[in-house]
């Protein structure tokens, strides 16, 4: 955001939009192929890319004053995620 906002500020309007949907169209194989490869950028709605998660992610980063944020969902995806930055 380009103007400075306080943290309460924040809380409310950081990272705001509506994603108002309960399915993504596609298009065709091809497109859902691109997008599960990660060679397109966009929602497959899978684990790994929801639009909710999102929003929620990018409201934390607004409030920590942070460069990203990753949300982990569970134990395992943590364990995954640990080992992968160990390994790299």
């Amino acid at each position: 955001m380009a103007e400075q906002l306080r943290f309460d500020t924040l809380k409310v309007r950081a990272s705001y939009r509506s994603v108002a949907v309960t399915s993504f169209e596609l298009g065709d194989v091809a497109r859902a192929r691109r997008l599960n490869s990660f060679a397109e950028i966009g929602f497959a709605y899978s684990r790994v890319s929801k639009p909710t998660t999102d929003v929620l992610e990018q409201r934390i980063t607004a409030l920590d004053g942070a460069a990203a944020t990753d949300l982990i969902a569970d134990l395992e995806q943590a364990f995954a995620k640990a080992q992968c930055a160990c390994c790299s």
